[in-house]
């Protein structure tokens, strides 16, 4: 509806949260010797898991750079997203 802002990816936000945090927990993680590896091998798992690749997720960013607004609400809810992530809240 009109007055509502935009309409917000739901999916793409639960990507980038997914990739934010194989990231981090590979970057955290004390116990293998490569956590680059780690991070590449978590990655590939947050893609799978949204069966999406690393070429279908630029072009879907992309496309946010052409609504300043639909990008800020987007930044705002994977915001959103990543701080109830790290209060334990799904």
């Amino acid at each position: 509806p009109e007055g509502d802002g935009p309409a917000i990816d739901s999916t793409l936000v639960d990507v980038l949260a997914d990739l934010h945090l194989a990231d981090a927990r590979a970057a955290l993680d004390t116990t293998h010797l490569d956590p680059a590896r780690l991070g590449d091998s978590l990655r590939m798992a947050a893609y799978a898991q949204h069966d999406i690749d690393s070429v279908a997720l630029t072009a879907r960013l992309d496309r946010l750079t052409d609504d300043p607004a639909l990008l800020r609400a987007t930044y705002d809810a994977l915001d959103a997203k990543l701080g109830l992530e790290r209060q334990g809240i799904e």
